[in-house]
């Protein structure tokens, strides 16, 4: 596969909406082994198990690889579970991409063949959890996840891939959330990545895994606190913010809103981009009906009906756009983009 032609990528429609590609989401399947209860995409997604084809995927990573990205994603539904995952792998080796990484449930390896990889052909892989507890973590992944999970990040770890680990705070684990940190420091994660449960995908069928604002606040603070463990980096984000302190941020530029800069390019973009031909810009609202482009055949198109890019457009000071089009109640607090988040080195 490594040497299969590549065809050409049409990208004028991002272009001409002022998309410069600099941090691209590889959703290169949905394919997955598991029907986790706090997925945001939802089990119809996953259902239907679309993967880009050997030829799209090397194309496009091709595409904005030659042009340069700040940072790469593989994603799925499973990434391991897509055939062709270590060619896509050692293909990105060769571009011009500073940050590869993948993140993956590591129930299994699937195709993700050790036997031809070094172990620095990415940054780093990103391992998820959902608890540090048998109980916890299988109660939203399902039965015999949880060591099996923990004895593939050893694999990896053992094969020179520097492993983190994310952890989705919900309803069911915010009691483990303190202790988490020694949990992955103690497997051998070099960062723990801490997102909080969005409400929507499978999330909405199970109201005991949410949180309220000022009970992710109370998380946040007591993470930041965390003084007991030494070796490994805490990224956790902001999520809710008051009134007053979201203007703080904005006057400080240390805040940006989603639609109009990307937290990990200081002059591109971020796309989301999945096998089933829907594009993005913001994760906060992957699996709705709000993206602002389509891809199909090797050619980006711009969505014509209201989409996330033309209601960014005609709010850019509306700090929190994506709980409007998704009917979140934020309790008063302003409601930051997932991705800005703090990071502390322990």
């Amino acid at each position: 596969m490594t040497n299969l032609p590549v065809k050409p990528i049409d990208d004028q429609a991002l272009i001409e909406n002022g998309i410069d590609t600099k941090d691209l989401m590889f959703f290169i399947t949905l394919r997955c082994n598991l029907r986790c209860k706090i997925c945001y995409l939802g089990n119809r997604w996953l259902d239907e198990g679309i993967s880009f084809s050997d030829q799209e995927a090397a194309s496009l990573l091709t595409h904005f690889g030659q042009q340069g990205l700040d940072r790469l994603t593989f994603l799925g539904g499973e990434p391991f579970l897509h055939p062709h995952i270590t060619d896509l792998v050692l293909l990105s080796k060769t571009l011009n991409i500073k940050e590869k990484r993948l993140t993956t449930n590591a129930l299994d390896l699937g195709f993700f063949d050790l036997n031809r990889l070094k172990g620095d052909e990415l940054s780093h892989i990103s391992v998820s959890f959902d608890g540090i507890t048998s109980k916890t973590h299988e109660y939203v992944r399902g039965p015999n996840t949880f060591q099996r999970t923990i004895d593939n990040v050893k694999r990896l770890i053992d094969h020179g891939f520097r492993v983190h680990t994310n952890l989705t705070v919900n309803g069911v684990n915010k009691y483990e959330v303190a202790d988490s940190p020694a949990f992955f420091q103690k497997i051998g994660a070099k960062e723990v990545n801490y997102h909080l449960i969005s409400m929507i995908g499978n999330a909405k069928k199970y109201p005991d895994l949410s949180i309220e604002p000022e009970e992710w606040i109370d998380i946040r603070k007591q993470l930041e606190k965390t003084n007991n463990v030494h070796g490994v980096s805490l990224r956790i984000p902001y999520m809710y913010v008051t009134p007053q302190e979201y203007q703080d941020l904005i006057r400080k530029k240390k805040y940006y809103p989603i639609q109009s800069k990307s937290y990990y390019s200081k002059n591109g973009q971020r796309i989301v981009l999945y096998p089933n031909g829907r594009v993005y810009i913001s994760c906060d609202l992957s699996g709705t009906d709000y993206n602002f482009a389509t891809y199909r055949n090797y050619k980006f198109s711009l969505n014509r009906q209201p989409n996330e890019l033309s209601l960014f457009k005609q709010t850019q000071n509306t700090p929190d756009i994506s709980s409007q089009l998704l009917h979140l109640d934020n309790k008063g607090y302003v409601r930051l983009s997932i991705s800005y988040k703090e990071k502390i080195h322990l």
